[in-house]
């Protein structure tokens, strides 16, 4: 997770230490899991992250110039990072 993050184990474990005293997630040997609260926190910042990197803004500039009815940008490289992908599913 470290390296496909870009981080130091240390960062790492500090980061995860830290959602974990938050009650955002839990670890355990097999893996994290993101808690209720963790889910409901990401899915109050999506609007606000999307807002402030200006997709809401070239997503309304592409549905007019293009006449369809929704555009939804998903951010991110798809050949940098597989998640990505998974968000355009």
């Amino acid at each position: 997770l470290a390296v496909s993050l870009g981080l130091t184990e240390r960062i790492l474990r500090s980061e995860v230490d830290f959602l974990k005293k938050q009650n955002l997630i839990t670890a355990h040997n097999v893996g994290m899991r993101l808690t209720q609260e963790g889910k409901n926190l990401l899915e109050d910042l999506e609007g606000l992250m999307r807002e402030l990197k200006g997709i809401d803004v070239l997503e309304l500039e592409l549905k007019h110039r293009l006449g369809i009815q929704k555009v939804i940008i998903v951010p991110g490289d798809t050949d940098e990072s597989p998640l990505v992908k998974g968000e355009l599913g």
